[in-house]
C-alpha cells in the first residue's frame, strides 16, 4: 500500500495519481523554524513563534513533470501537518507537491529547491505552502536528472549558517491568495528516498510463440533501475548461452530453436535494491527433421542412439 494511501484511504483513491506513476517512493520532510509575520484571525503561530512543517510524501521517480537548461520539477503527493513548537496540530491537509530544483548559473551557491505544496481539501483552510531552500558556497550543482532525494534535501542544510535561513510562506486561497504565514525554516531533516530503486520492468517479452526447428527466436525485456542485471530462465532453471543460445544474461535472449527449448521463459531483473521476474512467454518448437532425435538440429549417429534410447523407454 502507498504511502498516501494510509494516510487517507478515501482520498487517496479519488485523488492519488500514484496509480498513474510507473514508480514512486516514500519521501518524508521536516522543516523547523520561526514565524516571522502573521495575519491575525487565521490558525498558524503567531509572530516570533517556532513551528514544525511535516511532508508526508509519495514521490514520483519515473521522471520529472518538466525539464529546462537549469532546472527540472518533480511530482509528489500526500499529506502536510503544521504544528506549533509545543506538538500541538493546527493545520493538516492533503494534496499536490511539487519539488524544483534548480541551478540558475550551475555554480555551488547559486542552486535552490523549491518545494510548493497545494493543499487540495474541498474542506477550509484550504492553503498553500511555499518553502525556498538554497544551497550552500561550498556545495556543487543539484544533480536535475534525479528525483531529489533525502540526502540532497538535508544537505541544504550545510547553508543555514553559510547563506543565512530559509523562508516558508502560506496562502490561504479561500480568501483569495492571502498571505497568512511567513517565517523563516532553519531545520531540515528529509528520510525516505535516496536513490536506492528496485528494478522496473517497462516492456514484457512476447506472450507465447510457436516456431519450426532451426529457425531463430528473440525475447526481450526493458526495465528502468540503476546497475541493472539480467537472467533468462527456461522452465525455471538458468539458461546458458551455446551454440545455439545467447544472450542469457542481458535484456535480449536470442535462440536457434531446438525442440528441448520448447517451454516457458521468463526473465529475472536484479539490482542491489531488489529484483522483478518479467511476464511468462511460452515458445512451442515444431520438429522439422523426423532424424534429429536429440534435438541438436543436426542429424547424426547420436540420434540412432537417442531412438534407442526412447524406443526402449516404451510408451
Amino acid at each position: 500500500m502507498t504511502r498516501c494511501a494510509r494516510i487517507v484511504p478515501f482520498l487517496a483513491l479519488v485523488l492519488c495519481p500514484v496509480g498513474a506513476w510507473a514508480q514512486s517512493e516514500p519521501l518524508d520532510i521536516e522543516l523547523q523554524g520561526v514565524v516571522s509575520f502573521s495575519e491575525p484571525g487565521f490558525t498558524v503561530p503567531g509572530q516570533g513563534e517556532r513551528y514544525t512543517l511535516v511532508y508526508d510524501l509519495n514521490l514520483d521517480v519515473s521522471g520529472p513533470v518538466s525539464t529546462g537548461a537549469t532546472s527540472s520539477e518533480w511530482g509528489a503527493f500526500g499529506l502536510i501537518t503544521l504544528k506549533r513548537d509545543d506538538g500541538s496540530t493546527l493545520h493538516t491537509a492533503v494534496g499536490n507537491c511539487s519539488i524544483t530544483l534548480d541551478n540558475h548559473a550551475g555554480g555551488p551557491g547559486d542552486a535552490t529547491i523549491w518545494i510548493i505544496f497545494n493543499d487540495i481539501d474541498v474542506s477550509s483552510p484550504n492553503r498553500d505552502y511555499y518553502v525556498l531552500l538554497q544551497s550552500a558556497p561550498t556545495d556543487g550543482p543539484l544533480d536535475l536528472a534525479h528525483p531529489p532525494t533525502a540526502d540532497t534535501l538535508n544537505a541544504m542544510q550545510n547553508a543555514v549558517n553559510a547563506s543565512g535561513p530559509f523562508t516558508l510562506s502560506a496562502f490561504e486561497q479561500d480568501a483569495s491568495g492571502l498571505e497568512v504565514m511567513d517565517g523563516t525554516v532553519d531545520t531540515i531533516i528529509a528520510t525516505g528516498y535516496n536513490g536506492e530503486l528496485p528494478p522496473t520492468i517497462t516492456a514484457q517479452p512476447t506472450s507465447a510463440q510457436i516456431i519450426s526447428q532451426g529457425d531463430g527466436v528473440v525475447l526481450s525485456v526493458a526495465a528502468d533501475g540503476p546497475e541493472l542485471t539480467y537472467e533468462w530462465r527456461r522452465d525455471g532453471v538458468p539458461v546458458t548461452d551455446n551454440a545455439f543460445a545467447s544472450g542469457a544474461t542481458t535484456s535480449t535472449l536470442t535462440l536457434t530453436a531446438r525442440p528441448r527449448d520448447t517451454g516457458v521463459y521468463e526473465c529475472v531483473v536484479t539490482n542491489p535494491y531488489g529484483s522483478a521476474t518479467s511476464d511468462a512467454s511460452m515458445l512451442g518448437v515444431r520438429v522439422t527433421c523426423p532424424a534429429d532425435q536429440n534435438g541438436d538440429n543436426l542429424a547424426t549417429p547420436a540420434d540412432f542412439s537417442a531412438w534407442v534410447s526412447n524406443f526402449n523407454l516404451g510408451c
